[in-house]
């Protein structure tokens, strides 16, 4: 299964490269969130199905979790 996943602004613009996670391993997309200058959020889609969410630290959720705050 392959999530891609991307580090958005406030405005839904993209503010890293799309990352590709494997085995639900977000750690490298968390750390570009973290070192972001501005609030920031991780959203994700898995290809095979469609689906949208965000992560945080809590896993995956409907609404964003900012970082940067």
């Amino acid at each position: 299964m392959t999530i891609i996943a991307t580090v958005m602004d406030e405005k839904n613009r993209a503010t890293s490269d799309s990352f590709i996670v494997e085995d639900d391993d977000f750690s490298i997309v968390e750390q570009a969130a973290k070192k972001s200058a501005e609030k920031c959020c991780i959203r994700w889609i898995r290809s095979s199905d469609g689906q949208v969410g965000f992560w945080g630290p809590a896993g995956a959720s409907f609404d964003p979790y900012w970082y940067g705050c």
